[in-house]
């Protein structure tokens, strides 16, 4: 199954989620009904003295007469306490997923507030974050998936993490503190490996869901524990003030209504961690066997999950049940676990991944002395000599469909690679792309047209920057020039978790001298980074309906042949390539646009509106990009870029496009 299909798989989980969500609603009020309807029995049977009389068909009818229950009344009541109760339980469950899904609006920035994680900042010094963040820089640039905000928990000495949010734009990766303590870089390697797995998966966005549906759920049992809470207070305040006839009625009334709330609260946590089984346990296999292919390093995770064993994994946190479904493992305890658990247990995910009980690989230890800078990785060399051995071309490694197939499935040689061109990376510019006061020169340095002299760069900028600020910016572009032009992503994958920490006045004010800048230096790749930074720094809280193909074949005829367009192919060709592109989703002869010129914001609208696809259309249109792009039997640098870009743009993480090397 490739990353649409699996994303796919998770919309439809969806559907499969508001199902459950509705059948433990009515489990939930048939089993409270039950309750009050059982308690009413148990106060009046078998002494009918304190029995319910009231008027049925015109006669008086009674519950229990003589010893003898009579079940025409006890019906009656059932539907009464029904009518009663039912529409209050709706109330309490619709209120608690309300205030939970208000509280989880904000996406996964809410859920690492919701904890109380720290954010982490890139340019940190302490060694172990600096360690998660190359770590997650690497696993990011390999595959194509934008940098998520990354959060500690401080106060959280067992091992674990999650990923969450409903967009690439507002994802967050939280870690605890115990784990940047105890596992190696190996070992961490694997955890954000099975994290990264779930973003592939199309697990976040039902993840974040459960919280707020399932807030409805527990809204019964935290109410029951207040209630219970609230009853034996006031029961021990009575009590010294009452008679003896009193206190032992009051005592039992509470005792009755107490278990009876304990229950109902149970019941609701139940059927609520039943849900978060039925989802989440196969899915937490998955991800462990995915994190294993993308790392190629079994033992990282085994020993990751061996130290869990040691250490445990639970949050004291008093949201640990609401995220449970989505950590590393397990965030609390819990009875019947092998029913109820969100995760398999620890034993059986240590064998399905080839481990043993035994703890084989003593973790590095906490002393060990930072390293300052990426190194080179023995027998890769640097990534300079390795992509300028290839410029000015790229020739396919693979055909589109084997690039298609690489999307959202990293190797090894991807994280490899990654790890070359961010040590290819100049310090002064990672820590500028790390700097969210700064952020924004390198992306004007990156926008400037490379072969113009310095003269004409300075009075283009002087439109929109003081002179100090023009100083940095060209400073920048003359370190950017001197590297190979595959380093352009990986700077603005590291550079927009900077640039998310702006406020809305400064993205604005940034994105409008970009696409001033693009429009002296206008190409698609100009054009697709651009709309790349803007998707960042949008806030996307409004749910859209996956549409069809069919729906937007405007849409996609415009993209194709800006593509074409772009790819100087001659008139002849370019038509050709259109209709064949255009035949394999429609039947219908769709005109071929006019496209003379590329126009910035109708290119960012286009890409807007083509984000809305389901998965499997997404699929068919890049594969249409790809075949457009590769008309020519090579893919230059721009060109690949530019793909990667537009695939980024609609949700779709593309690994770097690897050239293929001659013997």
């Amino acid at each position: 199954m490739n990353f649409f299909e699996l994303q796919d798989k998770a919309r439809k989980h969806t559907s499969k989620l508001v199902f459950y969500f509705i059948l433990a609603i009515i489990l939930i009020i048939l089993a409270i009904d039950c309750l009050i309807l059982g308690l009413i029995l148990f106060s009046t049977y078998p002494d009918s003295s304190n029995t319910i009389h009231f008027t049925l068909n015109g006669t008086d009818a009674t519950l229990v007469q003589q010893g003898k229950i009579d079940f025409q009344v006890l019906t009656v009541i059932g539907i009464g306490i029904a009518a009663a109760i039912s529409p209050v339980i709706l109330l309490i469950i619709g209120i608690g997923t309300l205030i939970r899904m208000i509280q989880t609006r904000g996406g996964g920035i809410s859920i690492a507030q919701m904890v109380k994680a720290r954010p982490i900042d890139s340019n940190v010094e302490d060694f172990k974050e600096k360690r998660f963040v190359n770590i997650v820089e690497e696993m990011s640039i390999a595959s194509g998936v934008p940098v998520p905000l990354l959060f500690v928990m401080d106060n959280e000495p067992a091992i674990n993490a999650f990923v969450a949010g409903k967009h690439p734009e507002d994802m967050v990766m939280v870690v605890t503190k115990g784990a940047l303590d105890t596992l190696n870089r190996d070992e961490l390697q694997g955890v954000v490996g099975h994290e990264f797995s779930h973003i592939f998966n199309g697990d976040m966005r039902i993840s974040l869901r459960l919280i707020g549906l399932l807030g409805g759920i527990f809204a019964i049992g935290q109410l029951g524990g207040f209630i219970l809470r609230s009853l034996m207070y006031s029961s021990n305040s009575r009590s010294s003030n009452s008679s003896s006839d009193n206190k032992g009625n009051g005592t039992l009334v509470i005792i009755i209504l107490g278990v009876g709330l304990f229950i109902i609260g149970y019941v609701g946590l139940f059927f609520g961690r039943l849900i978060k089984a039925a989802i989440s346990r196969q899915r937490e296999s998955l991800a462990d066997a995915c994190g294993v292919q993308y790392t190629r390093n079994p033992q990282g995770l085994i020993n990751a999950l061996k130290a869990i064993q040691t250490q445990g994994s639970k949050l004291q946190s008093s949201h640990a049940e609401d995220v449970n479904h989505m950590c590393f493992g397990p965030s609390l305890s819990m009875w019947f676990s092998s029913l109820l658990a969100s995760h398999p247990p620890l034993e059986d995910r240590i064998k399905a991944l080839g481990g043993d009980d035994i703890y084989s690989q003593t973790p590095e230890k906490a002393q060990t002395p930072p390293q300052t800078t990426r190194k080179s990785q023995p027998g890769f060399g640097s990534a300079s000599a390795f992509t300028n051995a290839v410029l000015p071309m790229l020739v396919a490694a693979t055909d589109a469909k084997a690039i298609e197939n690489s999307i959202g499935n990293p190797q090894q040689i991807h994280i490899d690679y990654a790890k070359q061109i961010l040590a290819d990376i100049p310090d002064e510019i990672q820590n500028v792309c790390h700097s969210s006061q700064e952020v924004e020169l390198i992306f004007y340095a990156i926008m400037l047209p490379s072969d113009q002299n310095k003269d004409y760069l300075q009075n283009l900028l002087k439109t929109y920057l003081d002179d100090n600020t023009i100083a940095h910016v060209l400073q920048y572009h003359q370190q950017l020039n001197a590297l190979s032009n595959l380093v352009t992503l990986p700077i603005i994958d590291i550079a927009l978790p900077s640039f998310k920490q702006k406020n809305n006045d400064e993205k604005t004010k940034v994105i409008s001298t970009l696409e001033a800048l693009a429009a002296v230096n206008s190409n698609l790749l100009t054009f697709s980074i651009i709309a790349m930074i803007k998707k960042s720094a949008t806030s996307t809280s409004a749910r859209v309906k996956p549409v069809n193909i069919s729906t937007l074949l405007p849409e996609v005829a415009q993209l194709i042949s800006f593509i074409l367009f772009c790819g100087k192919n001659d008139a002849q060709t370019s038509s050709m390539i259109y209709q064949q592109l255009m035949s394999q989703f429609t039947k219908k002869v769709i005109p071929e646009p006019v496209v003379d010129t590329i126009d910035i914001n109708a290119f960012q609208a286009l890409l807007i509106k083509l984000n809305t696809l389901d998965p499997l259309s997404k699929q068919k249109l890049l594969h249409a990009c790809f075949i457009a792009i590769e008309v020519d039997q090579r893919i230059l640098i721009e060109e690949a870029q530019a793909l990667r870009t537009i695939a980024a743009c609609l949700n779709c993480p593309v690994p770097p496009i690897l050239p293929t090397m001659a013997d």
